[in-house]
């Protein structure tokens, strides 16, 4: 069942769309991701219960002791076949021994009765095991999935999610100059507190809320790149949004920018999308079209996470791109590895002889990145240089350096 219902967040229905699957997500997910002891106590509680209310209707003749099904079903669910086994013989000894079967007069159960209810309660455990129970970390998954799903649809409509920027930096010469940034989406949790992408983006892009956030990202970087224009005027400065596979082939996804553009009046190459080289090689004339469509609006084409994927820079010059991000795990072993040095200077020598910018991320070490600099790489981002930070910090950031600009140039006029 918790397989059936991973698979429906792959689909476009959604989850949480009718009472019936909401109320099975629930029930399911506080079943299978309760606490052990939690739950021991839960299935305690529903035997004694049902207990009681066999009893107070009469006893076992007058009151079905189908009752205590519910306490075997919940057990087998959360542990499996050994839950649901010691609870039914649970269940078997209070609607049995402990319980007569007719509390008016006292009277005691025959044997063969209540011996053969327990048979009844070990079948319905061991059948709820073989149609409900999986292993419990694929189980926990499955419903942790479809719970944040739904926590990730109402923090949507709260508000609650917010966008980041980690700055890119143009490393050509001594001086370090922000040149860009790109738009990261967090979570402001009331509880967890921030919460980052990985905790919830895997599973926005396998539903349709990947659109509805990506949307909110690319709304938000549009009117903060228009701000950020205002505050560099025509100086080099562009924001990148990332695009999921999803995404890319949505035939909606080029109407959504374009209204995006008109109802925030950015200028187009202010914006800037980010593709990993596996989206857009799963589907190559689609890609293709969908990112020369893109390019028509104006915006620049960036390929990110280079070298992970399946394809090279012998298929990704068939794309309408202008800068290829060197994946990190690359940059990190340059120091100290020269097949990763030889691999990334490769990479670098034939993105501009593509007439592309090289951009390299995941910088943490001054080695690093005076190892790019010789190599040429024209564009930079990484911890060592920005974390990743609200708006205002890449604002901060950007007017110390107009500030710093005028002091040199004041410096220099005559």
């Amino acid at each position: 069942m918790t397989q059936r219902m991973a698979q429906r967040l792959d689909t476009t229905e959604d989850p949480a769309g009718g009472w019936q699957q909401r109320m099975s997500g629930r029930i399911l997910g506080t079943t299978a991701l309760a606490r052990p002891l939690v739950a021991v106590a839960v299935t305690l509680a529903m035997l004694g219960g049902s207990w009681l209310i066999v009893y107070n209707l009469g006893g076992a003749d007058e009151a079905p002791s189908l009752v205590f099904c519910v306490a075997i079903i919940f057990a087998g669910v959360r542990f499996g076949a050994l839950g649901a086994l010691v609870t039914a013989l649970a269940a078997t000894v209070l609607a049995g021994p402990l319980l007569p079967a007719d509390t008016a007069t006292g009277a005691a159960q025959e044997f063969h009765r209540w011996a053969t209810r327990g048979l009844f309660f070990v079948a319905i455990g061991l059948f709820v095991t073989l149609f409900l129970y999986e292993g419990r970390p694929l189980r926990a998954s499955a419903l942790a999935t479809i719970q944040m799903h739904r926590l990730l649809r109402r923090a949507l409509a709260a508000g609650d999610l917010e966008v980041h920027y980690q700055p890119i930096f143009d490393i050509h010469g001594r001086q370090k100059r922000i040149v860009g940034a790109e738009a990261l989406a967090r979570w402001r949790h009331p509880k967890a507190g921030l919460v980052g992408p990985d905790r919830f983006i895997p599973v926005a892009e396998r539903t349709e809320l990947i659109h509805d956030l990506g949307e909110m990202v690319l709304r938000e970087a549009a009117r903060q790149a228009g701000r950020w224009s205002e505050l560099i005027g025509r100086g080099r400065f562009v924001v990148g949004v990332n695009l999921s596979a999803r995404q890319l082939t949505d035939p909606d996804l080029v109407a959504r920018v374009r209204q995006c553009l008109d109802d925030t009046h950015v200028d187009p190459r202010r914006l800037c999308f980010e593709i990993t080289e596996t989206a857009f090689m799963r589907d190559t004339e689609i890609s293709a079209d969908r990112l020369a469509e893109l390019r028509v609006l104006g915006c620049g084409i960036w390929v990110d996470d280079f070298g992970t994927g399946y394809s090279s820079l012998a298929h990704v010059h068939r794309f309408p791109i202008d800068t290829i991000k060197i994946d990190s795990g690359f940059v990190k072993h340059i120091v100290h590895d020269d097949r990763a040095a030889s691999i990334v200077s490769t990479i670098i020598e034939l993105t501009h002889t593509l007439g592309y910018q090289a951009l390299a991320e995941g910088i943490e070490t001054a080695e690093q990145l005076q190892i790019l600099k010789t190599m040429g790489c024209d564009l930079a981002q990484g911890y060592l240089l920005a974390m990743p930070g609200p708006a205002e910090e890449t604002t901060s950031a950007l007017m110390a350096q107009a500030a710093k600009k005028r002091r040199h140039s004041q410096t220099r006029a005559p």
